[in-house]
């Protein structure tokens, strides 16, 4: 009888990030706020304890009083280091312009208002309906969307977070008492959320394109081709309503296009062989390195005034080429179209070193860095009556964003590394160490 021998190929990947299917590496389907937004969240959400090392500060900038309506704007500064892959804000590293408010989500799978939802506690294997969607879910034939997306606030002195149900039903997370709406429209898409405090103060944001961020997000799928998502990320405080029907209004600019680099993923593959050429002697396993990058444009309105009865105030930036981004220049208060006080802002741009991986050279934000060195208040005829000044530790030992020169937990580090792996990784010959680790398990079925 004539014997059938089948092959069996082992294929093992290391990674930052596991997958399921070896033709397919792509990251999963996740697409953040952009670096604004977040820093803004990061201030509302995440607090400052003396355990951690953490170090904050705050500079009053203004404070909005309009009747019974009361907003402080503030430049906050939070940080325990700077780490390599975070970009700056508009105001440099680790600082944050908060006044008004924002939701964003971090979208997982599709975003939650779109398609048909599925977010199933449990699974019952004996219904048919449940065999299908898992089905089709598997291979990507179904737009069901699994996932629920995150979404953060912050305006005022309060801020939480909050997901959708499988009905769109809101479920809060919040320290203060709050009521959230949320309405959608088709056609056209619009979308907006109406916050109200327990206060009655209601806080509406979105509602038209002035006052979302956009963000494409396009990943490189190698033979699968480039894998785009889209959709809303933030949306941006448009109105403040007291009790008493006094109104604050704010006032953006939706021409900022920002096209960065959010992050790399780096796999190693190893592939078993059919005969012996692989260049390390009894070793039959091919070593195939990958890169896939993943890159954001996101389309972000940018605060340019607060309009409250006779006065406002004016948000003035500058274009910075070297970081592909703008940045703020100054800040004026006026009452009846008369300046009362300016606040100007001074930065300096570092270039960065380090190793970067293929690619990513080419994105001038990636080898440079901002910096806040100066605040500056003004009176209304231009002398300077108040200063803040900066330095910083050792910024020409900051790395180039998205290099290798850092540690497990993405703070600089390791300024010689030259891989997503460590040393001993490499080192030991990859696939020698993957054959040693499946020593045992049958290599053929005959």
């Amino acid at each position: 009888m004539k014997n059938k021998i089948y092959n069996i190929f082992l294929i093992c990947s290391i990674s930052l990030i596991t997958y399921g299917q070896d033709f397919d590496t792509s990251i999963p389907n996740v697409v953040p706020p952009n670096p604004t937004a977040y820093q803004f969240l990061t201030y509302g959400n995440i607090p400052v304890v003396n355990s951690t090392g953490a170090f904050s500060y705050t500079i009053p900038i203004y404070t909005v009083n309009y009747n019974d309506i009361t907003i402080p704007v503030t430049l906050n500064y939070s940080s325990n280091g700077v780490k390599v892959d975070q970009l700056s804000s508009i105001v440099g590293t680790d600082w944050n312009l908060n006044t008004g408010g924002i939701i964003s989500r971090i979208m997982h799978g599709q975003p939650d208002e779109h398609g048909n939802r599925w977010y199933a506690e449990t699974i019952n294997l004996n219904d048919y309906d449940n065999k299908v969607k898992i089905r089709n879910i598997a291979l990507g034939i179904s737009f069901i969307d699994t996932e629920q997306d995150w979404f953060y606030f912050s305006v005022g002195d309060i801020s939480g977070s909050f997901f959708f149900d499988e009905n769109m039903n809101i479920k809060l997370n919040c320290e203060e008492y709050v009521k959230i709406d949320f309405t959608y429209s088709q056609f056209p898409v619009t979308s907006s959320f109406t916050i109200t405090d327990n206060k009655g103060y209601k806080y509406r944001f979105g509602g038209n394109a002035d006052y979302y961020e956009n963000t494409t997000m396009t990943t490189d799928n190698g033979l699968l081709g480039d894998k785009v998502s889209n959709c809303i990320t933030s949306w941006f405080l448009k109105e403040i309503e007291s009790p008493a029907n006094n109104k604050v209004t704010f006032t953006y600019d939706t021409k900022n296009n920002m096209n960065y680099l959010s992050n790399i993923t780096e796999t190693i593959n190893c592939a078993q062989q059919l005969s012996n050429i692989c260049p390390y002697p009894g070793n039959n396993y091919r070593v195939e390195p990958k890169t896939t990058p993943q890159q954001i444009m996101s389309k972000t309105p940018i605060l340019t005034k607060i309009s409250f009865g006779n006065s406002e105030i004016i948000f003035d930036y500058g274009n910075m080429s070297m970081i592909e981004k703008i940045y703020l220049n100054n800040i004026t208060v006026k009452h009846n179209n008369e300046t009362k006080r300016t606040v100007s802002f001074s930065y300096n741009l570092i270039s960065c070193s380090g190793t970067l991986p293929d690619g990513v050279s080419s994105f001038l934000h990636s080898r440079n860095r901002l910096f806040l060195t100066k605040v500056s208040f003004k009176d209304a005829v231009g002398i300077e009556q108040e200063k803040y000044q900066f330095d910083y530790h050792k910024l020409n030992q900051v790395p180039a964003r998205l290099s290798y020169a850092k540690d497990k937990y993405g703070f600089p580090g390791f300024k010689n590394n030259y891989s997503a792996f460590s040393k001993k990784v490499w080192d030991e010959e990859v696939s020698c160490l993957i054959s040693e680790r499946f020593s045992g398990i049958f290599k053929t079925i005959s």
